[in-house]
């Protein structure tokens, strides 16, 4: 579909949505092309507009939209718009925007989803930012991520104000995105590191399909030294670039120097810079001014510092990333953060996927455990073998006593799910 194509689809749905204007709606679709076309005319029709995840079925989004405050809608079989509850929302977020405005769910890998709001001219500002020569309108993009993400909209907004292409696969599932790669010829890709660690297993069993990439952009999770040399060594020609962003913060760093962890300049960051950051109690804060104004239930200003809820750790001159608050594990009083572990697991051979967590203990309260999908063609059992005697070099506390391999991991929009089990 060429722009002017979309562009005459997006003003026909805004005149449809102009009986709407004012309000918060909540989108039940499972169409990628039919959110994107609402997102914008929901915009140009003065609509605070929410992508619901394409799995919520309809008892489940009007649940949500009732918390939300958001007015559920979707399309029907016709291409119609269809109110799917006329109940009022709640009170507290009947507050709406001076200005075109956007609400956007997080994740939801660690706790349930929060729905952040933002100003479209930050969400435009945050994608546009630190643009580079390759930022060309020959690029090819693909949408690796849901398109209700803040990181989805990040991808689609810089594709469209480059002037470039935007590949939407049948799913952001690795197998489905490299078939849209190869077929499309796409040379810009910004996914997560799981996603990446998913992608290079699917190539490795045959070379032959590794696509011509020339970006390569991480985001969402925390990223290891061992992924991007493996990126590097597999994609020679492409720029490796990883940044920092929340859905409450927006884009805020971006780090091509092929190290892991953040630069320790960004605690520099002054008054005029688009966000700041601190360190305190050992947990990542921000102050952003292209971030959030606030969640569906309350408000923030660009002077409040956010708790991000990373927990970070200065080492040799680096930020790195051990966990999330509330994912700390106390052994016998010892906390245990589990991206360390993992960061040695997987560098083992033959590791494709880890996730370390905590296991309830009748004597330490807890003690450290790890799942593991092992690569094709390297048996589990020296594979755990080898993890054993990788992890050796941990302290104590810090050594899984329980390695389960496993056929897979659980995986939410291309992130490691990280609730209990």
């Amino acid at each position: 579909m060429t722009y002017r194509e979309f562009l005459a689809q997006v003003s026909t749905l805004t005149d449809r949505l102009a009986e709407f204007s004012g309000s918060a709606l909540g989108l039940v679709a499972n169409n990628v092309l039919d959110s994107i076309k609402f997102t914008f005319a929901a915009c140009e029709a003065g609509v605070e507009a929410c992508l619901y995840p394409a799995h919520w079925d309809a008892p489940t989004a009007i649940e949500n939209a009732e918390y939300y405050g958001h007015m559920p809608i979707g399309f029907t079989s016709d291409g119609e718009l269809a109110v799917l509850s006329v109940s009022q929302p709640r009170s507290s977020a009947e507050v709406r925007s001076a200005e075109p405005s956007v609400t956007i769910l997080t994740s939801g890998t660690t706790d349930k989803p929060k729905a952040t709001r933002h100003y479209w001219r930050n969400i435009v500002r945050s994608a546009t930012q630190g643009r580079s020569p390759d930022d060309s309108p020959d690029a090819v993009w693909l949408l690796a991520y849901n398109i209700n993400q803040y990181a989805g909209l990040q991808v689609l907004v810089h594709a469209v104000t480059t002037g470039g292409t935007l590949v939407v696969p049948r799913g952001i599932s690795p197998v489905d995105a490299l078939d849209a790669m190869l077929d499309h010829m796409v040379d810009h890709v910004s996914a997560t590191p799981t996603f990446w660690r998913m992608l290079l297993a699917l190539i490795s069993g045959d070379p032959r399909k590794t696509p011509d990439l020339r970006q390569i952009t991480i985001g969402g999770e925390a990223v290891s030294d061992v992924l991007l040399r493996q990126l590097r060594e597999r994609f020679p020609v492409a720029k490796v670039s990883h940044i920092y962003a929340t859905s409450e913060i927006g884009s805020s760093v971006s780090v091509s120097d092929g190290k892991a962890g953040l630069p320790m300049a960004i605690l520099e960051r002054g008054a005029n810079d688009l966000v700041q950051f601190r360190i305190v109690d050992g947990e990542l804060q921000a102050r952003s001014r292209i971030g959030m104004f606030g969640y569906h239930d309350s408000t923030t200003s660009t002077g409040d510092w956010v708790a991000t809820g990373d927990l970070v750790v200065v080492r040799d001159g680096r930020i790195h990333f051990v966990g999330r608050v509330g994912s700390v594990i106390n052994v016998g009083g010892v906390k245990v953060h589990p991206l360390p572990v993992e960061e040695v697991i997987g560098s083992v051979a033959g590791v494709d996927l880890v996730r370390v967590y905590g296991r309830p203990n009748p004597i330490t309260g807890k003690i450290v455990a790890a799942d593991v999908v092992a690569a094709q063609g390297h048996e589990p059992a020296l594979v755990r073998r080898a993890i054993s005697i990788a992890c050796a070099v941990l302290p104590e506390a810090q050594r899984p006593l329980v390695v389960r391999m496993v056929d897979a991991l659980p995986i939410v929009q291309n992130k490691m799910d990280r609730r209990e089990l």
